[in-house]
């Protein structure tokens, strides 16, 4: 693995979140706007340059974070990782994860920053851990874009799916965080 100084950690925010039908990245976790919860969560798995993808809005100022605004809005996570891995090229690795996985721990995210080439989850695609450089696919999914690099896909730790629930609508939200 890389030093962690040279390793990215970048929020993917971009999306819609026209299910949850008010931007995700706003939600109230643990006392604090979700984003904010995410970006600390890098921070505690080490990293120390954090970006957030998505629209550029002045409440990420909050953050301490540069926003990486989407090339093309609402492309998807996909098109937000390929143009960020050609932005942040001079980085050696960046780890992608979404705002809308509050329950990820930095347990799951040092095991994808200990694989050499890069990584993710048995049936996830995010978290995703990748490094700069590589050819990546043009498909319009992230599983789609990572297949055919060479990156390892790991076994889902024991009891962790809870861990990888991305909560897209209130009741999904309600049910996760309220429970």
């Amino acid at each position: 693995m890389s030093d962690r100084k040279s390793i990215a950690g970048v929020v993917l925010a971009g999306g819609r979140s026209s299910r949850m039908g008010h931007d995700k990245a706003y939600l109230d976790y643990q006392g604090q706007p979700l984003v904010e919860y995410m970006v600390g969560l890098l921070k505690e798995t080490g990293l120390e340059n954090i970006y957030i993808s998505g629209r550029t809005n002045e409440t990420y100022a909050s953050t301490n974070c540069r926003c990486l605004p989407d090339s093309t809005s609402f492309a998807g996570p996909a098109a937000a990782i390929r143009d960020i891995l050609d932005r942040l090229s001079d980085y050696d690795g960046i780890l992608f994860i979404p705002v809308d996985m509050p329950f990820l721990t930095q347990e799951i995210l040092r095991e994808l920053l200990q694989q050499e080439n890069g990584g993710h989850y048995e049936g996830w695609p995010l978290p995703l851990y990748l490094l700069t450089g590589q050819k990546y696919g043009a498909g319009q999914s992230v599983h789609q874009m990572i297949v055919g690099m060479n990156v390892k896909i790991l076994p889902l730790p024991q009891d962790s799916q809870f861990c990888f629930a991305n909560l897209n609508t209130p009741e999904e939200w309600k049910r996760a965080v309220w429970q």
